[in-house]
């Protein structure tokens, strides 16, 4: 994520599918403390959603951000259910 993004936190539990979170293995390691490849992880967390426009494989993407590092992408489905009220990555890469 970039200074100067502003997030708001949301009242509210919502269970969202993350998927492509193979591609950012690296990331969720260092969020979850390096626990053995065979453990499950639970643990409450609070991520930012960011519209992606510029993705090449899905003009709709929501890329999912926790503590700074990218963890995956919303579903399709979720991300056409939250892309309306999320700031775009245009709006994130022009405040450099």
């Amino acid at each position: 994520m970039q200074d100067g993004v502003q997030a708001a936190l949301l009242a509210g539990y919502e269970d969202l599918e993350v998927v492509g979170e193979s591609h950012y293995q690296d990331n969720l390691r260092r969020l979850t403390g390096y626990p053995p490849p065979d453990q499950r992880v639970r643990q409450e967390i609070h991520a930012v959603l960011v519209a992606e426009d510029d993705n090449p494989h899905d003009p709709d993407a929501a890329a999912v951000w926790i503590d700074g590092l990218q963890a995956g992408h919303l579903s399709r489905e979720d991300a056409r259910r939250y892309r309306p009220g999320l700031g775009r990555h245009s709006d994130r890469t022009a405040s450099r």
